[in-house]
């Protein structure tokens, strides 16, 4: 909703989730929030939404905080369709997941060192891309800012 509550007229958000009764929570929490005419929830999973997106539709801003073990495959989406705007950014959160991306950190449970594993693999990924540029802040669970280079 933060995003909503700037003043710029011709912004509108799209949002996607693929389990229909959060979906319709957030429907709900828009409508009253008074953004209904700026902010479309679509009910499908991001792999979709990425694949089916019209690419003439270029977009300014992609927040990116979904399933953590299928962020290279939505950053590849993003970026072999050429869905970002020419001076788009991708924000992805949760790249330092709790400081366990790095190789050396020992993990405390099985869950945690697949998705931390996946989120290290990703940073690489995105890093050796000549694609775009990036930094991660260190801030909350880390947030990576990508640019197309």
């Amino acid at each position: 909703m933060a995003f909503g509550q700037r003043n710029i007229n011709d912004a509108y958000l799209w949002t996607c989730e693929k389990d229909a009764r959060v979906a319709q929570t957030a429907i709900n929490n828009i409508s009253a929030s008074g953004f209904k005419d700026k902010v479309s929830v679509i009910v499908d999973s991001a792999d979709t939404v990425l694949s089916e997106w019209d690419v003439n539709n270029k977009l300014d801003l992609i927040f990116m905080d979904a399933n953590k073990s299928a962020y290279k495959r939505y950053y590849d989406i993003i970026m072999d369709r050429e869905l970002l705007h020419s001076h788009g950014q991708i924000i992805v959160d949760n790249v330092l997941f709790h400081g366990k991306v790095h190789p050396h950190t020992s993990q405390t449970t099985q869950g945690k060192s697949g998705i931390a594993a996946k989120l290290h693999e990703f940073n690489k990924h995105v890093a050796s891309d000549t694609r775009s540029s990036q930094v991660i802040l260190p801030l909350f669970d880390g947030l990576m800012l990508i640019s197309k280079a």
